[in-house]
Order: structure tokens, then sequence, then C-alpha cells
């Protein structure tokens, strides 16, 4: 989610995942004994007040609000949507790479047997695929042609690969459930606080400690795996959260060589994040 559309959204609803905080029902744990300062930002009053905005968009005085928004929108829009559909496509892409591997896999090890019509339900039966492969956009993925020679794995929505080995499948990923309009914007955020994912019961809470390594909580409520399921319509390449101990924790965003990145873990009442920090020599 890095397009200034879902930076905005993750504004409107607390910065839940945008700040990386950790969530909890006393945000005044975040000063600790070495820190420099402290920021409080009452998320919570900025939270209601931006959802009454949003339930009165229309309203005759706020026409110069949505006006700003019309703009903010007509700007970012298409970047996000340009940036979930590369995201799909990659994530199609691994899926076709699975498959390829699955069929390389059965050809090498059945040379004397090897068949020119491949498909899923072969794989899966001679256990080269332990489990289903599913596009983020239901599409259904096939085998077609010989497989001895230059046979294609395609996808119903993202279309086939050039051959085997291309980097990107041909067609455009659908843009059916990204919003059409700030008027669709609005009722999916809307919508969003009805389920009630998230609810900011207090401030953000924000401190430095004297190596400078920020800590933040924020004070809110939440429902971890609907949140998570709600978040995959903005963002499909979320990993999905594995159960550790009491926990369910996934990476935000994938972690990389000689940077910090975070641990995102769910509770059943709050987030925690854990940041990493490598180590360096001086």
């Amino acid at each position: 989610m890095t397009s200034s559309q879902s930076r905005f959204f993750l504004a409107v609803i607390g910065f839940a995942i945008l700040l990386q905080p950790m969530f909890a029902m006393d945000g005044k744990s975040v000063i600790e004994e070495d820190s420099m300062g402290c920021l409080f930002l009452n998320v919570k009053e900025l939270y209601f007040s931006a959802i009454e905005k949003l339930k009165t968009l229309n309203a005759p005085e706020n026409a110069l609000i949505k006006a700003s928004l019309t703009k903010l929108w007509e700007t970012a829009a298409p970047n996000f949507i340009k940036a979930r559909g590369t995201a799909m496509s990659k994530s199609c892409t691994a899926n076709m790479y699975i498959l390829l591997g699955a069929v390389e896999m059965y050809n090498m090890e059945n040379v004397n047997l090897m068949k020119t019509q491949i498909d899923i339900p072969l794989l899966k039966e001679e256990k080269y695929l332990s489990s289903d492969v599913i596009c983020k956009e239901n599409g259904k993925y096939s085998l077609q042609g010989d497989f001895s020679g230059n046979g294609k794995i395609s996808c119903s929505i993202h279309g086939p690969m050039a051959n085997l080995r291309d980097e990107q499948p041909e067609n455009e990923s659908k843009k059916d459930s990204v919003p059409s309009s700030l008027e669709d914007f609005a009722k999916k955020i809307l919508d969003f606080d009805s389920k009630g994912l998230f609810k900011p019961t207090g401030g953000l809470w924000v401190s430095v400690n004297q190596k400078l390594i920020p800590r933040l909580v924020l004070e809110a409520t939440i429902k971890p795996s609907e949140l998570y399921e709600f978040f995959l319509q903005f963002d499909p390449t979320l990993s999905k959260p594995s159960k550790v101990e009491n926990y369910l924790q996934f990476e935000l965003p994938p972690p990389r060589p000689r940077k910090r990145h975070s641990i995102l873990e769910l509770n059943l009442t709050e987030l925690k994040f854990v940041q990493e920090h490598n180590r360096k020599t001086i």
C-alpha cells in the first residue's frame, strides 16, 4: 500500500499501519526510562471527526472539503490502481512459477512416462502440488500445449505468459474491486467503520529514546483477523498471519538486507509492533 490514496486511507483510520504503532489500552506505556521526549496526537477525535465528515460529504457545508478530497482522489487513485495491478500481476506470476516448477519436476522424475498433456489435477494427484494454487482475483489456471516443448501456463484473468519464463503475465489486473469514485471510496471507509474492525479509544503516543529509536503506541481496540481480511482488498500481497503462541504474526514490509523492518503481531484485542534494527560496527 504505497500510493497516496492508500496512505490517505490509513491516515483516516488512525495511521494504523502507516506509522507502525503498537496497539494497547494505555498509551503512557510508551514512556520509558531512557525516553528523551514524547508526542501525543488525539487520534480518537480525528478519527470520529473524519467519519462524521464522510457521512455528510454531500452536505452543502462540506463542499470545500469534498472539492479538496476530489482533487486528491483524482491525483492518487490512478497511482493506486497502477500499483495494485502490478501487485496482482506479480502475485499471479509467482503462482505460475509454482505450476511451472511442478511441471518441470514431474518431467524430470518421469522421463520414461513423460506426457505431452499435463494438467493441474495430475500434478496434485502425483503430489507435485501440495495445495491449490489460487489467483488473488479468482482467476483459473490452466496448462496448455505440449510441455515437452513450448507449453503455456495461463490465468483466466491475467492471461498466459508469452513463454514459460516471462516475468509478467500479458493482461492487466482487473479493477472491479477498486473504488471508482470518491463517493465509492467514502462508502468503503464507512463500511470499514461499521464493522468495528478498528476503533481508536485514545491517542497516538510517540517517544524517542537516547539512541533516537522511536516507539509508538496507539490506544485502540481491533479485530485482528477481520482487519487483515479487510486490508487484503487494498493490498493483496500482505502475507497471511501465522499463529505464534497467542499471536498472529506477519511481516510489514518483507525484510531487506541491512535495513530495519517491523514484525506485526496481532493479538485478540491488540496489535504489537516489534522493531528490529541491524547492529552496525563503528
